[in-house]
């Protein structure tokens, strides 16, 4: 959904209510990244739920959309949202 449309809480609402789209919850994951992709395994309590594969364009793109909605949210809800205290880079 990195697409530039007006429509996204629209596309959103349609994802959610499709049974035609897979819905992935997801608690853990890990990140690679090769010369002209990255890749993002999502995990669940441990077991592997998803194995995303994705430019770097878009990677950074989903980065700063995620980092911003982060943002927003907190900001409206005067909420702080904590990170794990995992310091590998690799994983949530």
């Amino acid at each position: 959904m990195s697409r530039k449309s007006n429509n996204h809480d629209d596309d959103i609402d349609k994802a959610l209510k499709s049974n035609d789209i897979d819905k992935i919850y997801f608690n853990e994951f890990a990140i690679g990244m090769s010369n002209n992709d990255m890749f993002i395994l999502l995990r669940c309590n441990g077991r592997e739920e998803a194995f995303l594969n994705l430019s770097h364009i878009t990677a950074k793109s989903l980065a700063l959309a995620l980092s911003k909605s982060i943002s927003n949210f907190e900001e409206k809800t005067n909420q702080i949202i904590r990170v794990s205290d995992d310091n590998d880079e690799s994983h949530e």
